[in-house]
């Protein structure tokens, strides 16, 4: 699949104490370090994208990539610079917090991509669309580049005007994301669960 992958490690974490969410151990791994293992194999390269913490994210011996101004102008920012140096048809773009994420979403997104020829792909969860679980085609950069330009940086809604296709995914644990100690301690009861199944 013609695909580079970003992985958005750019966020505040202004619901986890401003802690830097990829960074946070899960069972003695950062949260980065799950969706890095399980998307690896299905991409032909992976971009961190991070604000902080820089040198923390280049020891997991991935570019790491930065948004261009320093105010936090959220995802779009950070998908934009990826953009810019994808060099494959597809940007997969996945947050630093889903530790439960399978690789066959992957493959479902290009289907869905290649099928309907669409410039983004997304995956809805029966309840939710999931904008921050999307594949991007390269071409899409312009639009982009116009819809930052003009500071305009919802995500849903610039990945919705764009010519998309959705396909629907009910498993609620790929989406399972932490912001929260809470949500924390509960992703550390599903990989003990896991590792004694």
């Amino acid at each position: 699949m013609d695909i580079t992958a970003v992985i958005l490690a750019g966020g505040k974490g202004s619901r986890m104490e401003n802690y830097d969410k990829g960074l946070i151990k899960l069972a003695d791994k950062a949260l980065i370090e799950y969706v890095i293992n399980v998307i690896q194999p299905q991409v032909e390269k992976i971009f961190i994208s991070a604000n902080r913490n820089i040198n923390e994210y280049q020891k997991l011996g991935l570019p790491v990539i930065c948004d261009e101004k320093t105010e936090f102008n959220g995802p779009l920012s950070g998908i934009c610079e990826a953009l810019k140096i994808c060099t494959t048809k597809y940007l997969l773009v996945l947050p630093c917090d889903c530790p439960f994420i399978e690789a066959d979403i992957i493959e479902k997104l290009y289907k869905s991509a290649e099928e309907n020829n669409s410039d983004v792909a997304l995956i809805h969860d029966g309840q939710f669309l999931q904008p921050l679980f999307a594949l991007i085609a390269k071409n899409a950069l312009t639009s982009l580049e116009q819809s930052i330009a003009a500071k305009s940086f919802k995500v849903k809604q610039w990945m919705t005007d764009q010519k998309h296709s959705i396909i629907e995914d009910r498993r609620e644990q790929i989406f399972f994301n932490i912001n929260s100690r809470n949500e924390l301690a509960m992703a550390e009861k599903l990989i003990s669960s896991k590792n004694h199944s």
